[in-house]
């Protein structure tokens, strides 16, 4: 009884010690001071160690982590999307969901030069594999001329990393082109590799090697090889090597190729909501031909609208607008082009039902 009692303003006194220490100890593990066994077997050291590092590698990776790149293929897809697409004469559209993955479309034109009509059937059907309506797979389309030409593609994912695109045209009884390309997609890096035309029995073809690899978080640097084989060229084959570069900010993209055959570069930028501005310059040094193209994009969502407009070095001035006509399940859209130095005008209107 009596050495009990004499023992416990030690252990009280002992456990005041061991609470202060683990309420008011904050290690730092740079300092090179080694901690007793005994605090190291309490674990104040070892979470305040864990949190440290868990801190360290979570701002490592939210600086230092670079993002995919994307493709070469879609190295210029900002700028281009900025740019105007002229279509000529009357253009009606129609289409209709008959269910969730699939989907009709009926296409009339009117071309005013030649004085005859187009028409077009097509059909889309889109897979339930993926987890957003942009990722969703396979994606099958169509569409057929009444002459019997028919255009169908193919669009696939078969993980997260692999894509694959099958695209093949028919005209009359004959395959016209015909083209398959692989997309592995990885963290910091995209590999493509492309097939088109492939002819084992008249040995010619084309193959298409693309890689596109982030250095920093704005930089990315790749190039591009591509290989035809034929018995008509000179030496039998040709090889093309260009290389690519991308430069992204927070509001702007800079992007350039370059090879033996020409130079493309474009520019992107975000100047506000409502307004997007790209520039292009392309080059041939073959032909030793030339283009630069200014164009711009303004959204006006609270009115439905867009507009493009774009202007080039060859004297050419493109616009195209589209209307969304609410509540109607409307669009409707005009197209104009004006060459300067011809005094060239041409015009298009189109409708699209659905």
């Amino acid at each position: 009884m009596g050495n009990s009692l004499k023992s416990a303003p030690k252990e009280q006194n002992h456990a005041s010690y061991r609470k202060f220490h683990l309420e008011n100890l904050e290690y730092n593990p740079s300092s090179s001071q080694t901690p007793s066994p005994y605090l190291l077997s309490s674990g104040a050291y070892l979470s305040s160690t864990d949190r440290s590092r868990e801190d360290l590698q979570q701002n490592f990776d939210e600086i230092y982590k670079l993002d995919n790149p994307g493709t070469v293929e879609d190295i210029h897809k900002e700028c281009k999307d900025v740019m105007p697409v002229f279509f000529e004469g009357a253009r009606v559209i129609f289409t209709r969901c008959l269910s969730n993955h699939f989907q009709i479309s009926h296409t009339l034109r009117l071309l005013s030069e030649r004085g005859s009509s187009c028409y077009r059937f097509g059909a889309t059907y889109v897979g339930g594999k993926g987890t957003s309506i942009q990722d969703s797979y396979p994606i099958f389309l169509g569409e057929i001329e009444k002459s019997g030409n028919m255009q169908a593609n193919i669009l696939h994912g078969i993980n997260n990393k692999i894509r694959v695109k099958t695209g093949v045209e028919y005209s009359g009884s004959h395959v016209i082109n015909c083209q398959i390309v692989t997309d592995y997609i990885g963290e910091a890096f995209s590999a493509s590799l492309g097939l088109s035309n492939i002819n084992l029995k008249n040995s010619s073809g084309i193959v298409v090697c693309q890689y596109l690899q982030s250095l920093t978080r704005n930089l990315a640097l790749g190039g591009e090889l591509g290989y035809q084989y034929n018995p008509f060229l000179p030496s039998g084959y040709l090889t093309i090597f260009n290389l690519a570069s991308r430069y992204k900010s927070d509001s702007s993209i800079v992007s350039a190729i370059i090879g033996g055959s020409g130079l493309h570069i474009s520019y992107f930028k975000q100047a506000s909501h409502q307004l997007k501005i790209g520039v292009e310059f392309s080059s041939n040094f073959e032909v030793r031909g030339t283009c630069t193209a200014i164009g711009y994009q303004i959204d006006l969502p609270k009115a439905d609208l867009v507009f493009r407009g774009t202007v080039d070095t060859n004297c050419n001035v493109c616009s195209v607008l589209e209307k969304r006509l609410k509540p109607m399940p409307f669009s409707f859209s005009l197209s104009g082009l004006l060459n300067q130095k011809t005094g060239q005008f041409k015009m298009g209107c189109g409708f699209i039902i659905g």
